[in-house]
């Protein structure tokens, strides 16, 4: 047999090269006397009545824990850990006698966790919610996971951030229930009011979800929050020590207050909802994954139930339907880029109710001519036929390309804008200039564009002065003779950049000079990428 010597930190780590025959021992074979690892790895001498013992468990195990049980090792302990199957530290470690000894949980690497047991009640004992809690550290601002006292899961499980319960298997965490709202918890067969009383959170926890709440919303603003450090426990409770009288939190402004994206997703790309400004007074909107903004806004104290599910779902299908060639896209989102409860497909002519946030089917599908039966028709929302004036118009143009087409004719009638819920478009072309218009299709000012690409003319700024004032506000920044907003706002010592929306995109003050444009046009939209987000520190 071969023994493979790698010095690493001092420490002796040896490669078994074995023959199975037992499930319970591991030998290295070479030594004398011979030396061997039960299934706990913990170390044993062979019996020679038997005569040698093979191993099957634990080949090549070269993790930091097997070091421990090296017969060479320089670790002279009485105490051997218990190791996984690839030679790291298992969840569960105990020590002392059986009778009087205790149970601790540990991460892979050795290090304490939270969570123990009496050794001769830790037969249930998996530490399971320990480790995933300990796997989660910082990957999300909070983790409300709750784990018992001897690092199991408890049976009632809450996600603060999205609001959601359900019941786990103790030992493993594995669903037992469906999820619910937070609101709901109560209706959980695991809820126990004597335990969990009016709210999830426990006291220190709570404290500590505020604080890291409140940290986290200035992070993605490009602040910096250092609070008084505490600690909470893996269920909730406070923590093994308290610091009374140490130095006040404080605030620190590391980056410029513009704006950061304020949602993404795991995989590093952006969140269908983007919020800019104040709570209280800025807005929401709909973003594809790019970044690339989307049909859908909404004020931000208001956006509590927007989703942009319905946003996202028809810029993807516009992509699919070109990739597979539909030539029309009859989905329609209201104003907040959700879906609107009747839908419609126009080209198959079949319809159906969908729920608002996420899309999915709330009744059966039934044929355009029979859109009344439907329990979501609304004959004073909807009108005699489902298409709006806008979409209508286009329907007739794209139907027209289409029958063309498949008799070998390629028609274009230019471009001929209708936003996600069916009415009038951005901008409408009149004699060659591009026109900001309004939903109905009328004018907004006298905003224009000699060249109307809707890559280059948003007009966003000549339609938020009329959301504005229809909510009995006022629109305060320039807007440019297209109708964008002028990239560069703001006077003497108070000038400063925005980027497409109408939001600060620079501190300032900024020399403009004589060329504005070019200037603003070199700080980012974003100041980090999804992919890049903030992190944040506590001291």
């Amino acid at each position: 047999m071969t023994i493979y010597t790698i010095i690493l930190f001092f420490s002796v780590i040896y490669q078994y090269d074995c023959q199975s025959l037992s499930e319970n021992y591991a030998i290295v074979s070479d030594l004398e006397p011979q030396h061997c690892f039960n299934q706990n790895l913990n170390y044993i001498k062979a019996d020679p009545i038997y005569g040698l013992p093979r191993c099957s468990l634990f080949n090549d195990v070269t993790g930091v824990c097997a070091i421990y049980h090296s017969p060479d090792s320089e670790f002279d302990l009485v105490y051997k850990p218990a190791c996984a199957e690839d030679g790291r530290f298992a969840p569960k470690q105990c020590k002392g006698e059986r009778t009087t000894g205790r149970c601790f949980c540990f991460d892979a690497d050795g290090g304490r966790i939270f969570g123990q047991e009496w050794w001769i009640g830790a037969d249930d004992m998996t530490c399971a919610c320990s480790r995933r809690k300990a796997d989660m550290a910082g990957s999300l601002y909070f983790n409300s996971l709750h784990c018992d006292s001897n690092g199991n899961y408890e049976p009632l499980q809450c996600d603060v951030i999205s609001g959601q319960c359900w019941c786990a298997d103790e030992k493993t965490g594995d669903l037992k229930s469906t999820v619910v709202p937070e609101k709901a918890m109560s209706m959980l067969p695991c809820y126990n009011p004597l335990r969990v009383g009016l709210q999830y959170l426990r006291q220190c926890e709570n404290k500590r979800h505020a604080m890291d709440k409140i940290a986290y919303k200035f992070s993605i603003r490009g602040t910096r929050i250092h609070h008084e450090d505490f600690l909470c426990d893996e269920d909730g409770s406070f923590g093994a020590y308290a610091i009374i009288g140490g130095s006040p939190g404080f605030t620190q402004c590391n980056k410029p207050l513009v704006y950061n994206p304020t949602s993404c997703t795991k995989e590093g790309k952006f969140g269908p909802i983007q919020c800019k400004g104040e709570r209280t007074t800025g807005r929401c909107f709909c973003f594809d994954e790019d970044g690339n903004r989307l049909f859908g806004q909404q004020w931000w104290a208001q956006a509590e139930n927007m989703t942009c599910a319905c946003s996202r779902r028809k810029a993807e299908m516009l992509v699919e339907d070109s990739e597979n060639y539909v030539f029309f896209n009859s989905l329609h989102c209201n104003s907040m880029g959700n879906y609107e409860p009747l839908q419609c497909d126009v080209v198959s002519e079949q319809c159906w109710c969908a729920d608002e946030q996420t899309g999915d089917l709330t009744s059966p599908v039934v044929p355009q001519v029979a859109v009344s039966k439907l329990p979501c028709y609304n004959s004073l929302e909807v009108g005699t036929q489902y298409l709006r004036q806008c979409e209508n118009k286009l329907f007739a143009q794209k139907n027209i390309e289409h029958q063309l087409k498949l008799r070998g004719t390629t028609a274009s009638f230019g471009t001929f804008l209708c936003d996600g819920d069916g009415s009038y478009g951005v901008f409408a072309i009149i004699d060659g200039l591009g026109y900001c218009t309004w939903r109905d299709n009328t004018k907004i000012g006298s905003y224009s564009s000699g060249d109307p690409d809707p890559a280059k003319q948003n007009c966003n700024c000549a339609r938020d002065t009329k959301i504005f004032a229809d909510n009995g506000k006022t629109q305060l920044l320039k807007c440019s003779s297209n109708g964008n907003y002028q990239s560069y706002q703001g006077n003497g010592q108070n000038t400063y950049c925005v980027d497409p929306d109408g939001y600060k995109k620079s501190d300032g003050p900024v020399d403009f000079g004589d060329k504005p444009d070019q200037v603003c046009a070199a700080y980012p939209s974003y100041v980090e990428q999804c992919n890049d987000s903030p992190s944040f520190f506590f001291s």
